[in-house]
């Protein structure tokens, strides 16, 4: 049989490092605005748009336009997506906390309630550190695809093959 001791460090250490990871997370999936994502394609896009195209483009400045629209929308709905999950899951742990806190309201509780919240609670943090990193990889996933689809629409056009693209986007896990 498992020491109620021994089941109380195990919940602390999942919430340290669910707090630990959740804070990690929080700092780069979606926290990224469009110019920083995107500092080349943002500043092209920009000055087309304000009629200072580079000369080799300034014949195509309407599908330069087009594939920058389609290159904010993109990255507005993968942000809108990423954030909004973190948000429900943000959610989701305080619910939770609540539940434990509730079911534990003296200090060195170690009731089979108590005990019992813990141990759901540690299932379910784990849960959700798992969606955390799913929407992470699935928002960088998306920001690169986006990335790779507007430059190789800008190489195609006549003047646009040796315009510089912005790096690669990292896959990240949070």
């Amino acid at each position: 049989m498992t020491s109620p001791i021994r089941v109380g460090r195990v919940a602390a250490v999942t919430v340290a490092l669910t707090l630990a990871l959740s804070g990690i997370a929080g700092a780069n999936a979606g926290q990224r605005s469009f110019q920083q994502t995107y500092p080349l394609a943002s500043k092209l896009c920009a000055n087309v748009e304000k009629g200072k195209a580079p000369k080799r483009l300034r014949k195509s400045s309407a599908q330069v336009l087009v594939d920058c629209g389609a290159l904010q929308t993109s990255f507005t709905a993968a942000r809108t997506a990423v954030l909004s999950t973190f948000a429900s899951i943000a959610s989701a742990r305080a619910t939770e906390r609540a539940s434990v806190k509730a079911s534990c309201p003296s200090k060195p509780d170690h009731s089979a309630a108590c005990e019992h919240a813990r141990k759901k609670a540690s299932k379910v943090f784990a849960t959700l550190n798992l969606q955390h990193i799913h929407a992470a990889r699935a928002y960088f996933l998306a920001a690169e695809a986006a990335r790779r689809t507007f430059w190789t629409a800008i190489h195609a056009l006549p003047g646009g093959g040796d315009i510089r693209a912005d790096e690669r986007i990292r896959v990240q896990s949070d």
